[in-house]
């Protein structure tokens, strides 16, 4: 009888290390598939890794969200915004990252290029080739 009862324990024990594994894992391909596309395609492979580190995240998507935009703005000649072309791809974690060549402004994926996204005050930069320019705000501006 005893060893019933230790061997339904132990059964009982691994069924739930399982279930913690099981349940762990479903967790982070749930939060996967809420985080934004562009993050998702910038960081690929490694994002599971960012889910461990919400406050990362949560900047990261913040400036993909909300402090950055893409506006139209018919490119002019004596124009001095830094061209985006300027700067290299950010394709440290997803090597076979590409420039957008096709500028759509509700797609268009900031992450992928290396800049400054911490500007004491709002910062224009070129989409080179194009009528967009992509607009960098502070951490703490206000319009």
């Amino acid at each position: 009888m005893k060893l019933i009862v230790v061997t339904f324990f132990l059964i009982l024990s691994f069924s739930n290390i399982y279930q913690g594994v099981a349940q762990e894992y479903l967790d982070t391909k749930s939060a996967e598939n809420a985080i934004d596309k562009r993050i998702v395609e910038v960081y690929g492979e490694y994002i599971s890794e960012l889910i461990k580190e919400p406050l990362i995240l949560k900047t990261i998507t913040e400036i993909v969200q909300n402090r950055t935009e893409i506006v139209y703005e018919p490119f002019r000649d004596y124009e001095k915004y830094e061209k985006l072309s300027d700067y290299p791809l950010y394709n440290e974690y997803n090597p076979n990252l590409e420039r957008d060549t096709d500028i759509n402004p509700y797609t268009f994926n900031v992450l992928k290029y290396d800049l400054p996204f911490f500007p004491k005050l709002p910062k224009k930069y070129r989409i080179d080739g194009s009528d967009y320019v992509l607009v960098i705000f502070p951490l703490d501006y206000k319009p």
